[in-house]
């Protein structure tokens, strides 16, 4: 099985009907244990940190490749068709932003979010 995940999904390439599902990590965890991870993570700063909670490396193949769609408006990456994307992305500290191109320290990072975007 082929799995994609990033931090963030453009929602302007979402041109076909969607189902959002919040998913739990032990979820995203397991399915990963035996599946080929396609990355498309697109902020260095949380990188890191993702991969220590994951317990696996998510780093794409070859920085920060952008997703495609297909004629039938499925994303694509690496020629691969996907009608399922992991979404990872950090809860920060409460009223904390980051500035735009700003380091994020895994301190104002309090947890993560797990969501399943699938394409139907």
């Amino acid at each position: 099985m082929k799995i994609l995940i990033g931090n963030a999904f453009p929602l302007t390439l979402i041109r076909r009907k969607v189902v959002i599902d919040k998913a739990n990590l032990s979820e995203l965890q397991s399915l990963a244990s035996h599946s080929e991870i396609y990355s498309f993570w697109g902020h260095e700063n949380t990188l890191k940190s993702a991969i220590k909670v994951l317990g696996f490396d998510i780093s794409p193949l070859f920085g920060r490749i952008p997703v495609e769609l297909n004629d039938e408006n499925y994303p694509v990456l690496f020629d691969i068709v996907f009608k399922e994307c992991w979404i990872l992305s950090p809860n920060f500290k409460e009223n904390f932003r980051p500035k735009i191109g700003e380091e994020v320290s895994e301190d104002l990072i309090i947890g993560w979010n797990t969501l399943k975007i699938s394409w139907l």
